[in-house]
């Protein structure tokens, strides 16, 4: 039987990244990263393709969402790639069908996927939550959010990201990073993930790195197994959904606030209640773009 993937890339836990002289677009270690980027997404792909998938999507999830080089992607994916994109990390989750210009793409209220169903989603080259001890550039989604809570749950990435695809019934089979970001989804998503620790985190700009051949034999056997099964169960939460932001600055809050719906809890804090998580979701995407006219 074949099986469909998607895959959300992003780039903090890809293989021998260790600051961001390599994430950030200009700097000098940037054009390495994104070569990088590209062998490690390969090399889940290629494991995927060898443990039977045959429809294979990979959503480039850092930054501005341009990273991976399509010129030396694995010729059996196909690549979605720039930003903003309305789910953003997670945009491609809702049908394994390949969008066509009759797709709808007002995802408010949804509650079931447009189309066919992934069967298990990967997470490469993922991250620690903020606050995370020792772990590579940890962050959730910019460096001016200190928690993030989920129905009373501190998430981060791959929580968040988790609870979408989970809430359309959709695994997290396989998450590839260093070890502290591994650690969290196993804790998050069950003994049955397959994780890929590619690096070992020493603190927040220094870790022990597999070299490069073995990384992404580590990245191709998990992603194998991955496919194979059995898949941890999907990320769900009961609703209503409860989504609670804390700021490292009050202004941040202030502005987040903004979002129809949505309270003030304190100087730091914003929380907002919604009955569908794909709205949660996007909620948390308009706090982030309502913050950063102001960071």
């Amino acid at each position: 039987m074949t099986k469909s993937i998607f895959i959300s890339a992003d780039m903090e836990g890809i293989s021998g990244i260790v600051d961001n002289e390599y994430t950030t677009p200009g700097k000098s270690d940037y054009p390495r990263a994104r070569q990088l980027m590209t062998d490690d997404v390969n090399a889940a792909v290629e494991g995927a393709l060898d443990g039977g998938a045959d429809n294979i999507l990979v959503n480039d999830s850092h930054g501005p969402m341009r990273n991976i080089l399509i010129e030396g992607l694995h010729t059996d994916a196909r690549l979605l790639s720039g930003g903003p994109k309305p789910l953003s990390m997670m945009e491609g989750i809702l049908s394994a069908a390949p969008l066509s210009p009759t797709t709808p793409l007002n995802y408010a209220g949804l509650t079931a996927p447009i189309g066919p169903r992934w069967d298990a989603a990967f997470f490469v080259g993922y991250h620690g939550r903020a606050g995370t001890p020792n772990a590579i550039i940890d962050h959730t989604w910019t460096g001016v959010i200190l928690e993030v809570f989920l129905n009373g749950r501190e998430v981060g990435e791959i929580g968040l990201n988790a609870a979408l695809a989970g809430y359309l019934g959709i695994p997290v089979a396989l998450v590839t990073g260093d070890d502290r970001a591994c650690a969290e989804a196993v804790e998050l998503l069950g003994e049955n993930l397959q994780t890929a620790v590619v690096k070992r985190a020493v603190g927040r700009y220094a870790a022990e790195c597999l070299g490069l051949v073995e990384a992404r034999r580590v990245i191709r056997e998990a992603a194998h197994r991955a496919v194979a099964g059995p898949y941890p169960a999907p990320l769900t939460f009961t609703p209503p959904y409860h989504l609670v932001v804390g700021w490292g600055k009050s202004v941040y809050a202030e502005a987040a606030a903004t979002t129809p719906g949505s309270r003030r809890v304190d100087g730091r804090h914003v929380e907002i209640t919604l009955h569908n998580m794909v709205d949660i979701y996007l909620a948390w995407r308009t706090f982030n773009n309502l913050a950063g006219t102001v960071s």
